[in-house]
Protein backbone atom coordinates (compact mmCIF):
# COMPACT_ATOMS: atom_id res chain seq x y z
CA UNK A 1 0.00 0.00 0.00
CA UNK A 2 1.09 3.37 -0.96
CA UNK A 3 0.20 6.57 0.40
CA UNK A 4 0.64 10.41 -0.84
CA UNK A 5 -0.51 13.53 -2.58
CA UNK A 6 -1.74 13.53 -6.00
CA UNK A 7 0.56 16.71 -6.21
CA UNK A 8 3.58 14.46 -5.97
CA UNK A 9 2.63 11.04 -6.54
CA UNK A 10 3.14 11.40 -10.67
CA UNK A 11 6.34 12.21 -10.80
CA UNK A 12 7.50 10.26 -7.86
CA UNK A 13 6.50 6.88 -9.57
CA UNK A 14 6.47 7.54 -13.18
CA UNK A 15 9.45 5.00 -13.64
CA UNK A 16 7.59 2.40 -11.85
CA UNK A 17 4.49 0.94 -13.70
CA UNK A 18 3.21 2.51 -16.73
CA UNK A 19 -0.60 2.13 -15.87
CA UNK A 20 -0.11 3.09 -12.22
CA UNK A 21 1.62 6.57 -13.37
CA UNK A 22 -0.67 7.30 -16.16
CA UNK A 23 -3.32 6.62 -13.66
CA UNK A 24 -2.28 8.88 -10.40
CA UNK A 25 -1.30 11.57 -13.91
CA UNK A 26 -4.89 11.48 -14.94
CA UNK A 27 -6.33 12.34 -10.88
CA UNK A 28 -3.87 14.94 -11.08
CA UNK A 29 -4.63 16.62 -14.11
CA UNK A 30 -8.82 16.28 -14.04
CA UNK A 31 -11.47 18.29 -12.70
CA UNK A 32 -12.25 14.54 -10.39
CA UNK A 33 -16.14 16.46 -9.84
CA UNK A 34 -16.21 16.78 -13.15
CA UNK A 35 -16.27 13.45 -14.37
CA UNK A 36 -19.36 11.07 -14.17
CA UNK A 37 -20.49 8.54 -12.20
CA UNK A 38 -19.88 5.19 -13.28
CA UNK A 39 -16.83 3.46 -15.23
CA UNK A 40 -14.94 5.81 -17.65
CA UNK A 41 -11.99 5.70 -19.78
CA UNK A 42 -8.52 7.21 -19.40
CA UNK A 43 -7.23 8.16 -22.75
CA UNK A 44 -4.89 6.01 -24.47
CA UNK A 45 -5.35 3.33 -22.84
CA UNK A 46 -7.59 1.06 -23.15
CA UNK A 47 -10.70 0.10 -20.57
CA UNK A 48 -9.12 -3.63 -19.66
CA UNK A 49 -6.44 -2.25 -18.49
CA UNK A 50 -6.89 1.42 -16.79
CA UNK A 51 -10.42 3.04 -16.23
CA UNK A 52 -12.18 4.94 -13.61
CA UNK A 53 -14.60 4.17 -11.21
CA UNK A 54 -16.92 7.13 -9.85
CA UNK A 55 -19.17 7.16 -7.42
CA UNK A 56 -21.29 8.57 -4.43
CA UNK A 57 -22.10 7.54 -1.05
CA UNK A 58 -22.15 7.62 2.56
CA UNK A 59 -19.65 6.49 4.90
CA UNK A 60 -20.46 2.97 6.90
CA UNK A 61 -19.92 1.51 10.17
CA UNK A 62 -17.03 -0.45 10.02
CA UNK A 63 -18.95 -3.65 10.86
CA UNK A 64 -21.24 -3.07 7.55
CA UNK A 65 -17.95 -2.75 5.11
CA UNK A 66 -16.50 -5.43 3.76
CA UNK A 67 -12.71 -6.17 3.25
CA UNK A 68 -10.71 -6.96 -0.12
CA UNK A 69 -8.08 -7.87 -2.03
CA UNK A 70 -7.66 -7.67 -6.10
CA UNK A 71 -5.59 -10.13 -8.07
CA UNK A 72 -5.54 -8.06 -11.33
CA UNK A 73 -6.21 -5.04 -11.11
CA UNK A 74 -4.59 -2.17 -8.44
CA UNK A 75 -6.72 0.45 -6.91
CA UNK A 76 -5.75 4.21 -6.71
CA UNK A 77 -8.28 5.40 -4.43
CA UNK A 78 -8.87 9.60 -3.97
CA UNK A 79 -11.99 11.08 -2.23
CA UNK A 80 -13.03 14.41 -4.42
CA UNK A 81 -15.50 15.55 -1.68
CA UNK A 82 -15.67 14.55 1.91
CA UNK A 83 -13.62 12.34 4.17
CA UNK A 84 -13.66 8.22 4.94
CA UNK A 85 -11.41 5.96 7.27
CA UNK A 86 -9.74 2.79 5.08
CA UNK A 87 -8.32 -0.27 6.74
CA UNK A 88 -5.49 -1.67 5.87
CA UNK A 89 -3.71 -5.31 6.49
CA UNK A 90 -1.30 -7.31 4.63
CA UNK A 91 -1.79 -10.60 2.38
CA UNK A 92 0.43 -12.51 4.74
CA UNK A 93 -1.82 -11.36 7.85
CA UNK A 94 -5.29 -12.28 5.87
CA UNK A 95 -7.87 -12.60 7.82
CA UNK A 96 -10.16 -15.39 6.93
CA UNK A 97 -11.51 -15.73 3.48
CA UNK A 98 -15.54 -15.24 3.11
CA UNK A 99 -15.84 -15.68 -0.55
CA UNK A 100 -12.99 -16.29 -2.88
CA UNK A 101 -11.70 -14.38 -6.22
CA UNK A 102 -15.27 -13.58 -8.57
CA UNK A 103 -12.96 -12.86 -10.78
CA UNK A 104 -10.73 -9.85 -9.73
CA UNK A 105 -11.91 -9.66 -5.80
CA UNK A 106 -11.70 -11.97 -2.76
CA UNK A 107 -14.00 -10.68 -0.03
CA UNK A 108 -12.94 -11.51 3.76
CA UNK A 109 -13.74 -11.33 7.49
CA UNK A 110 -12.80 -8.61 9.66
CA UNK A 111 -9.44 -8.89 10.48
CA UNK A 112 -8.19 -8.91 14.45
CA UNK A 113 -5.75 -6.30 13.96
CA UNK A 114 -5.45 -3.68 11.15
CA UNK A 115 -4.26 -0.63 10.34
CA UNK A 116 -6.56 2.72 9.70
CA UNK A 117 -6.17 6.31 8.18
CA UNK A 118 -8.30 9.02 6.63
CA UNK A 119 -7.99 9.71 3.00
CA UNK A 120 -9.42 13.12 2.57
CA UNK A 121 -9.18 15.15 -1.13
CA UNK A 122 -5.20 15.42 -2.39
CA UNK A 123 -4.32 12.15 -0.98
CA UNK A 124 -4.61 8.89 -2.83
CA UNK A 125 -4.12 5.22 -1.63
CA UNK A 126 -2.64 2.76 -3.96
CA UNK A 127 -3.23 -1.03 -3.52
CA UNK A 128 -2.01 -4.17 -4.55
CA UNK A 129 -2.87 -7.33 -4.91
CA UNK A 130 -1.23 -8.17 -1.31
CA UNK A 131 -3.06 -5.58 0.29
CA UNK A 132 -6.00 -6.29 1.78
CA UNK A 133 -8.27 -3.11 2.30
CA UNK A 134 -11.72 -1.80 3.33
CA UNK A 135 -12.62 1.50 2.30
CA UNK A 136 -15.79 3.62 2.70
CA UNK A 137 -15.41 3.41 6.75
CA UNK A 138 -17.27 6.41 8.46
CA UNK A 139 -15.25 8.95 11.23
CA UNK A 140 -17.55 9.26 13.24
CA UNK A 141 -20.61 9.25 11.75
CA UNK A 142 -22.08 8.46 8.55
CA UNK A 143 -21.04 11.60 5.95
CA UNK A 144 -21.57 11.87 1.80
CA UNK A 145 -18.20 11.43 0.21
CA UNK A 146 -17.19 11.27 -3.86
CA UNK A 147 -15.06 9.03 -4.72
CA UNK A 148 -13.00 8.08 -7.66
CA UNK A 149 -10.94 4.76 -7.93
CA UNK A 150 -8.79 3.85 -10.89
CA UNK A 151 -7.83 0.37 -11.41
CA UNK A 152 -4.92 -0.37 -13.15
CA UNK A 153 -4.34 -3.55 -14.37
CA UNK A 154 -0.77 -4.88 -12.54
Amino acid sequence: MILVTLDDAADAYASTHLRLAAGLAFLRQTDLNALPLGKNPVPGFAMEDLFVGVDQYDTRKPEAQVWESHRVYGDIQVVANGCEKVGWVALAHAPKVKTEYQPDVMFYEVPAKADYFELAPGRAAVFFPHDIHAPCLMIDSPKPVRKIVVKFRI
